[in-house]
């Protein structure tokens, strides 16, 4: 009789590999290892030299890159070997003349100048590594071809030595600098499971394994040229070849998935053409490996191609041309009109962006010319918005390049459905996502590939990562329509706002109570908040002074006190309407996220955490808002952070409260349930009930939706208390008013002296 068959109970997969099986028959059990299962030599150098759970752990381009990035490596350090003997005999090395101290002073005034030169290049160009990683890495081996060249021939040229060992150390510093910010960018984008440390640490184990392998064949190399010039520059030459060749073909097998400017101009143009969007690896071999700074010297001197733009983001005003700050000025005017008309119109929305864009007919095409087009970006502008801004910008820009040529008698190169939209880019960029076109301004379909979210569609996808954008741009940001009322002492709403409030204060100073209990703990208007306050203090001191039943008056409009000093008497208050209540409950959000010091800084977290909430509409227990996800409340993950959430939940759910009482009460259980996320650039709509109001006790619910999809992102239940035995709403007005009419008075004597001194000098 045969013995049971054993069957596999268990398999061992480590890398991929089947590396050991568990076997069971007949109750027993026993563990297979399976040929080079226990390691070995393949094993011991896959994990030396790649990273730990490769190929799932890196991207599928990263094997291609470092092959041929080991090729041009190889070929670097052969040369190097061949440049540090070059540089040995021209200090003197071998030679009786030479001292250790020139010899010295040589390497001295060498490194100094790479050093500092590599200061240099990296305060000028150090913003733009991380966007144009491929470009600069390329640059970076470029400029160490031509920093091997220079050492090498110095000793040629002995009396310009010095001269040419500075220039080639140059190179080397702009190489080190440059090849070490763009590995890192190139890294992250390997890490497919945030294993970027791995990544680098093998990438070391490789570079040290290939300078062994190179320093070897330069000795090699050397031993067989025995001081040949002519055979040293020959193989220095073919190994040159070699370097360049295998940076570009490196280069070109990079898939980056992110958008930076050059790429997001060759995908908009493609589509707009073709009504497609290039896949990574169709734009990988389209793209343009010339880093910007060289991009537009050789435009200046009209020898490189016009087909993406050179587009400025966000730059200060004081560099642009006259011609694009007239145009920019007409736009900010238009933009404001048009802001001003929406809120007219209750749609506080509509007529506002984030951005303005204009163009300069032959920008960038000679020496001192600007750029083709410019961005301003607004306060509050995310990563959807400067997207957005930039695909304008390079529209108008090809929409000025068109009508130039068209003037000139010369054919242009668009199609005629990109050519309409290139005419009527506001319309594009409008266009419905849904639509397979876009109406135009008469009215009719003008272009089959779609708009603007069409577009963007299409690039998700293709495979391009939207939440990845690394689009240059610059610090400044500016401030238009309400946004100017902001900076300068408040939104012009809350001003409204607090002066309807004082119209009815009179027939209720008690609502009044809560602007100045909220007032001061928000500090809504910035410098000019002791300003604001004096006046509104000044108005409802006058309105309930005129309803004094011992009649007592008050000298002029301005509601100072009369010539005795008499302290103001107050009517018993009333109860507030509800009405009064939900203006309080919008002013008490657009106080606490308007706060600011003295330098235009939020100074409270919440008013951090709440810089892009707008649209807030309040009725009798219930609140709606809007919040635009910008970095400043993004995790590192890059969607919204929990503690904003957190935030609203208490924020909003406090003005919910506000908006049926008066008393804002304080919190005694915040309770949040996080279901999902919004990334950078959207939208959250946070709608706050109040559930139930007891003698002491709130509750209120406030949920958290994201605004294109509906989906709900977080849930939060906000539990109150409120107190019974707060001061009196006559006592806090009483106290309040008193510490204005103080500090009015101080202000009328500080006014009087300085009056009064600067008549004396006149």
């Amino acid at each position: 009789m045969s013995p049971p068959k054993a069957t596999p109970l268990a398999l061992e997969v480590t890398d991929g590999r089947k590396t050991a099986t568990v076997m069971g028959g007949a109750g027993t059990a026993a563990v297979v290892v399976a040929p080079g299962g226990s390691g070995g030599a393949r094993s011991w150098c896959l994990g030396a030299f790649l990273p730990s759970g490769y190929p799932a752990s890196v991207s599928s381009d990263y094997l291609s890159y470092q092959l041929w990035d080991s090729i041009q490596g190889l070929s670097s350090y052969v040369r190097g070997m061949l440049s540090s003997q070059a540089m040995l005999a021209g200090v003197g090395v071998g030679s009786a003349t030479a001292t250790p101290l020139s010899a010295v002073f040589q390497f001295f005034i060498k490194d100094f100048s790479g050093m500092l030169g590599g200061i240099l290049f990296a305060a000028s160009q150090g913003a733009g590594l991380d966007a144009h990683a491929k470009q600069w890495r390329l640059l970076a081996d470029v400029m160490n071809d031509i920093g091997l060249a220079l050492e090498l021939a110095s000793p040629l040229l002995p009396g310009a030595f010095l001269l040419l060992a500075c220039l080639g150390s140059l190179s080397r510093a702009i190489t080190g600098t440059a090849g070490a910010a763009t590995r890192m960018a190139l890294t992250q984008h390997f890490a497919m499971q945030r294993n970027a440390a791995d990544i680098a640490a093998k990438e070391g184990s490789q570079e040290t394994a290939v300078t062994l392998l190179g320093m070897l064949l330069g000795m090699a190399l050397l031993h067989f040229a025995a001081g040949t010039q002519t055979l040293l520059w020959a193989a220095f030459c073919a190994l040159t070849v070699l370097h360049v060749w295998a940076n570009v073909r490196a280069m070109r097998c990079l898939r980056i998935t992110s958008l930076n400017q050059a790429r997001l101009g060759l995908l908009l143009r493609h589509y707009l053409c073709q009504g497609d969007a290039l896949t990574p690896d169709q734009a990988a071999a389209q793209e343009s490996l010339v880093p910007p700074p060289l991009q537009r010297l050789l435009r200046a001197l009209r020898l490189g191609a016009a087909g993406t733009p050179v587009v400025s983001m966000a730059p200060q005003l004081a560099s642009l041309s006259p011609d694009l700050r007239r145009q920019l000025a007409t736009l900010l005017q238009q933009a404001a009109a048009a802001e001003a008309g929406a809120q007219q119109r209750r749609h506080p929305g509509g007529g506002s962006k984030r951005y303005l864009a204009a163009a300069e007919e032959g920008g960038g095409r000679g020496f001192g010319c600007g750029p083709d087009a410019v961005v301003l970006l607004r306060q509050g502008a995310g990563p959807r918005d400067v997207l957005e801004a930039y695909c304008a910008a390079c529209m108008l820009a090809w929409q000025a390049q068109m009508a130039a040529r068209k003037r000139s008698g010369l054919l242009t190169s668009w199609p005629a459905a990109a050519q309409l939209a290139l005419e009527d880019a506001t319309a594009w960029l409008a266009a419905a996502p849904a639509s397979t076109g876009y109406k135009g301004t008469a009215g009719v379909q003008t272009c089959t590939a779609g708009g603007y979210e069409a577009f963007l569609a299409a690039l998700v996808s293709a495979g391009w990562a939207l939440d990845r954008t690394a689009l240059l741009q610059g610090p400044s940001r500016l401030s238009w329509g309400s946004d100017m009322h902001a900076e300068v002492g408040g939104s012009a709403a809350a001003a409204s706002r607090i002066s309807r409030l004082i119209m009815r204060a009179a027939a209720d100073p008690l609502s009044i109570s809560t602007i100045f209990k909220w007032l001061p703990f928000s500090n809504t208007v910035s410098f000019r908040v002791k300003r604001l306050r004096v006046q509104v203090a000044s108005s409802l001191q006058c309105a309930c002074v005129r309803k004094r039943p011992c009649g007592c008056a008050v000298a002029g409009e301005s509601g100072s006190s009369d010539s005795r000093g008499t302290a103001p008497c107050f009517p018993p208050p009333p109860a507030a309407p509800h009405g009064m209540s939900t203006e309080m409950a919008v002013l008490f959000l657009e106080a606490t996220t308007q706060s600011r010091d003295a330098d235009g800084r939020p100074n409270q977290f919440d008013t951090t955490a709440m810089s892009g909430l707008r649209d807030v509409k309040a009725t009798s227990g219930h609140v709606t808002a809007l919040l635009d996800v910008t970095q400043k409340v993004s995790n590192r993950y890059g969607t919204l952070h929990g503690g904003c959430i957190a935030t609203l939940v208490d924020t909003v759910g406090s003005a919910a409260l506000i908006s049926l009482s008066p008393k804002g009460g304080v919190s005694l259980n915040i309770n949040v349930n996080y279901l999902s996320k919004v990334a950078t650039g959207g939208t959250v709509r946070i709608e706050a009930q109040v559930v139930k109001v007891g003698k002491t006790i709130a509750t209120i619910e406030v949920h958290l939706r994201d605004d294109a999809t509906g989906v709900l992102v977080a849930q939060g239940t906000h539990v109150k208390f409120i107190a019974e035995n707060e001061p009196t709403m006559a006592a806090l007005i009483q106290q309040q008013l008193a510490q204005q009419q103080q500090q009015q008075q101080g202000e009328q004597q500080e006014s009087q002296a300085l009056m009064t001194t600067h008549r004396s000098k006149l």
